[in-house]
């Protein structure tokens, strides 16, 4: 199966069904006759971006990033701050990894590095001007 038929799966399947953890993930393609390893699974998760939203059973499930335009940002992000080289940035559990490919995409040769967890980053940028054009881009006075 090609790379691309996957992922259309994976997205229908993400659209019908809760699925919390790479294991249900797994065990849903093979359940449509798809032999993946959680690897691949795991590497499909973070090209497309997948990020965790709390399910309705409780606990959080996987989903399709939802960014439009500039507007995406500001969604994102719940706490903005900028100081010298340094911008950081507080998002919703889940979310960090999202706005960090958003940023690499489209900031990416104005950073020295950026680093995220679950729901905050921290990016340094090359000079602190880069970090001010940054900051602004992402929404800061």
């Amino acid at each position: 199966m090609k790379k691309s038929d996957r992922i259309k799966i994976i997205e229908e399947l993400l659209s019908n069904q809760d699925i919390k953890t790479q294991e249900e993930l797994v065990q849903a393609l093979e359940d449509k006759k798809i032999d993946v390893t959680q690897a691949t699974v795991s590497r499909d998760i973070k090209e497309m971006g997948l990020v965790k939203v709390p399910a309705k059973s409780g606990g959080y499930r996987y989903n399709l990033p939802s960014l439009g335009g500039d507007k995406g940002f500001s969604a994102l992000i719940r706490e903005l701050k900028l100081m010298d080289k340094m911008v950081s940035a507080k998002t919703d559990p889940g979310h960090a990894m999202l706005l960090k490919r958003k940023i690499l995409s489209l900031c990416g040769d104005r950073i020295f590095s950026l680093i995220s967890d679950d729901d905050s980053i921290l990016l340094v940028a090359n000079s602190e001007e880069d970090a001010r054009i940054t900051y602004r881009f992402l929404g800061g006075e």
